[in-house]
């Protein structure tokens, strides 16, 4: 319900939306929501998300219509659901499948490439902040070259991938883009050596072969993306507690690895791991204008743990050299530096190793359990804990994770502006556009504000025409001197957390100024000028 909208009233939340956050707020309880319940509890909870996951997709298609209520053949419109200017990849579902490349152009005359992809139209889109930007295909790119993994050799080796031979015979695929050249070994999907070009930095040690004194060696279990498949001892509480991990297996052969699509906006190669009773399929996703890279990834997982045979679980590793080990991993409003150890501890939207000059961060969309040792960061895919759920774990996994790796610290690299935008997307709606008149009402963004973010913008539950901001300084620094427009603010008040006002707020020329202290979150209660009927 994020985007700024022309009627304030599209921002209330229906008896079906606040029915379902109910649900989702239930299922946040500590035994249901760590795994640590009894089977049936897991059953009801399916049920209870889909219920929650179909009101908020309607709730989002009730927004757009009110956003974007004009039919328009031919036209795009992309809608931001976060509080700040962001350019980011969109993928445009039920366009009508076609061969190549478009261009696509906004209000501004801003153009960007458009792929063809199953099931959609994707590309780059530039949209403000809780604000919607309107596309039009103005034509073909054809002339644009398109991103296509090649089979290759390791650089040190002499041999050549130029003939059908050559090409069958290498182990590699090289995908070479604006920000990097990565190899991706075709047995594994594991990628071996990644070169970034704006830091002109080589991440991985021993991926593959490499001039040296051990130019026969590689080390892919020290490289990215490395799935492992861990088993701990047998043990009491094995949904509460970690233990003794009596084995580490590295997937490092017996994938099969195809490129099933290609274009000027991205590529894809697919993996297909076959271990045990078990299989991952996952969809490495490079883009041509991003700089990071995602893992769409579906594991079948069926390796049930017991009191004989222990704990079995998945993890995947991303290990780089670097000279700095740091690792910081983000908690509720604020991020905490904890010891690269090896101890497995909760973390949020992301995790990140490094120092001052360089480092990686893992986004993820659904898993919370990581640990650092070095410069190794490891994420809890699937943990099969025996009791008291006897199948916990079993069946059929789908989510979402991203590497992005950055010169500086987390801070100054937008880490946490990354994992918001992975985990709250750009949506697109085709064949509609906003009105061309009446502008819009009320709308919020931050101006000098440093590490300060807008976090949310929410109907407030006092009155129809009162909206929530919150307003988050999110490294840990101190900030002075912000200031936040509102635009059709009548009034503003600084409220608790429970948006209780606590005192009137001056207002300056449609902005209030403030300072925040290191990781502190603020809450306005604003009431609106806008029509609401």
């Amino acid at each position: 319900m994020g985007p700024k909208t022309r009627y304030l009233g599209a921002m209330a939340p229906s008896e079906a939306l606040t029915e379902a956050w109910r649900i989702v707020c239930f299922n946040q309880f500590h035994d249901i929501f760590d795994g640590s319940a009894i089977h049936e509890t897991y059953e009801q909870t399916v049920k209870d998300c889909t219920q929650a996951m179909i009101a908020a997709t309607d709730a989002i298609y009730d927004a757009a219509t009110v956003i974007a209520p004009k039919k328009l053949s031919g036209h795009i419109t992309v809608i931001n659901p976060l509080g700040w200017e962001r350019e980011d990849w969109v993928f445009v579902p039920g366009t009508r499948r076609e061969v190549g490349a478009i261009t696509l152009a906004d209000a501004q005359g801003r153009t960007t490439v458009g792929q063809f992809v199953a099931g959609g139209l994707a590309f780059v889109a530039h949209v403000p902040a809780f604000d919607a930007a309107v596309y039009r295909i103005v034509g073909t790119a054809s002339d644009e070259p398109a991103l296509v993994p090649q089979p290759a050799f390791a650089p040190v080796d002499g041999r050549r991938a130029d003939t059908p031979e050559a090409a069958a015979a290498a182990p590699y695929w090289r995908v070479d883009t604006p920000y990097y050249t990565a190899y991706v070994r075709r047995d594994c999907g594991i990628i071996v050596g990644f070169y970034d070009k704006r830091a002109h930095r080589e991440l991985v040690g021993f991926g593959m072969r490499k001039p040296s004194d051990y130019m026969d060696t590689a080390r892919p279990d020290l490289a990215l993306n490395v799935f492992q498949v861990t088993e701990e001892l047998p043990h009491a509480m094995s949904a509460w507690e970690l233990q003794e991990v009596a084995s580490v297996r590295n997937l490092i052969t017996g994938a099969t690895t195809e490129v099933t699509e290609t274009g000027p906006v991205h590529c894809i190669i697919e993996v297909r791991h076959r271990f045990r009773r078990s299989t991952i399929t996952q969809h490495i996703i490079f883009y041509k204008h991003l700089p990071r890279v995602d893992f769409e990834t579906s594991v079948n997982w069926h390796e049930p743990g017991d009191a004989k045979r222990g704990v079995p679980g998945l993890k995947v590793a991303f290990t780089a050299r670097m000279p700095e080990c740091e690792a910081w991993f983000e908690t509720p409003y604020a991020a905490v530096q904890r010891p690269s150890d090896g101890q497995e501890v909760p973390a949020l939207r992301w995790a990140d190793v490094g120092g001052s000059t360089y480092g990686f961060a893992l986004l993820n969309d659904s898993k919370y359990g990581y640990d650092a040792m070095g410069c190794r960061l490891r994420m809890t895919l699937v943990r099969s804990a025996y009791e008291p759920d006897a199948v916990a774990d079993i069946g059929q996994h789908v989510f979402r994770y991203s590497f992005l790796p950055h010169s500086g610290n987390w801070r100054e690299a937008g880490v946490v502006r990354a994992a918001a935008g992975f985990n709250q997307p750009l949506s697109a709606h085709r064949d509609v556009v906003p009105l061309e008149s009446g502008g819009v009402c009320f709308s919020a963004h931050l101006q000098d504000a440093g590490s300060a973010l807008i976090t949310a913008m929410k109907p407030a539950k006092a009155a129809t025409d009162h909206v929530v901001l919150r307003v988050a300084e999110t490294a840990g620094r101190n900030v002075s001197g912000a200031r936040l427009h509102i635009k059709g603010a009548r009034t503003v008040w600084l409220a608790n957390i429970v948006e209780d006002p606590v005192g009137p707020v001056a207002l300056h020329d449609g902005a209030v100024t403030f300072s925040l202290r290191p990781w502190e979150v603020r809450t306005y209660l604003v009431q609106a000028g806008c029509p609401h009927d």
